[in-house]
This record gives structure tokens, C-alpha cells and sequence, in this order.
């Protein structure tokens, strides 16, 4: 069997070229997925921060911030939910 080195090279060149193309495609989906993500949870850390000036009065600042804290990971879990579905 006798091998082209030129159709070696080609094939070569087009598999790199596929190859980059489908990264950048993924960088893409990468870039928006992070960037809803983002979004997301200072949306939700914002929403949370009213909510705890509003209902959260214990007394004890170390309380209020535990509160917000877990009020936050629950929106953002929640609202994370909501974008994958």
C-alpha cells in the first residue's frame, strides 16, 4: 500500500480544523452556561439581602447573617433548578 504524505496531511489538517471548531462551539455553551449561572446567583444574593433587612430581626447580628446566608443558597438552588430544566 502506498500512503499520499500530502493526503495524510489533509486529513490531518481537517481533523485539527473539526476539532477546533467543536472547542470554540463548547466554549460557547461553556461561556453562557457560566455566565446564566453568575447572573443567577447575584440575582438571587440580591433578593436575599431585601429579605433579610425586611423579616430577618433577631437581635444578633451572627443569626441574621446565617439566615441570609441560608436564605441565599436556597433561592440559588432553586432558581438553578429552574434555568437547567
Amino acid at each position: 500500500m502506498c500512503y499520499s504524505v500530502q493526503g495524510n496531511m489533509n486529513f490531518a489538517w481537517s481533523a485539527l480544523g473539526l476539532y477546533l471548531f467543536t472547542m470554540k462551539q463548547l466554549e460557547g455553551v461553556v461561556a453562557k452556561e457560566v455566565l446564566t449561572q453568575r447572573l443567577v446567583i447575584g440575582a438571587t444574593g440580591m433578593v436575599s439581602l431585601v429579605l433579610g433587612e425586611f423579616f430577618f430581626k433577631f437581635g444578633s447580628f451572627s443569626l441574621e447573617v446565617i439566615a441570609f446566608l441560608a436564605t441565599w443558597a436556597v433561592l440559588a438552588k432553586f432558581a438553578l433548578f429552574l434555568t437547567k430544566s
